[in-house]
């Protein structure tokens, strides 16, 4: 098993969290304390993108993290988008009924378009960051 590791990426209009390894019951932890999800992300961000592109391996505690930091954007005023999931996590997700918690989608750039088209004709200035 590889450990998961955790990067946020700068971007105007959403906090976007990368996962590369293993989201496990240990993962729990590293996520969660990220920040406080039912504050909100700061920053007026409405929007959390989780990109799970490169995570290798999901088991039910995994899942029910980011199901956690989803259900909490109903406090924290924000949306929640998950891309890159494999065909088999992301089947999952919708056989589940996830997708009621989360919205789904191919690849991190999808999303931000997404996001810039529903901000309005301002929101094009807006950018990921590397």
């Amino acid at each position: 098993m590889e450990s998961l590791a955790v990067r946020v990426v700068p971007s105007d209009i959403a906090l976007v969290v990368e996962l590369k390894g293993d989201l496990l019951q240990q993962s729990e932890s590293a996520l969660m304390k990220l920040r406080s999800w039912r504050h909100g992300l700061g920053g007026g961000k409405r929007a959390l993108v989780i990109c799970a592109d490169g995570v290798r391996h999901m088991n039910a505690a995994g899942l029910t993290v980011l199901i956690r930091m989803a259900q909490a954007g109903e406090e924290g005023d924000y949306q929640t988008f998950v891309c890159g999931l494999i065909p088999a996590y992301r089947r999952l997700f919708e056989v589940m009924g996830l997708t009621r918690f989360v919205m789904l989608y191919p690849d991190t750039h999808v999303v931000m378009q997404r996001l810039l088209m529903s901000s309005g004709p301002a929101a094009g200035q807006a950018s990921l960051s590397s």
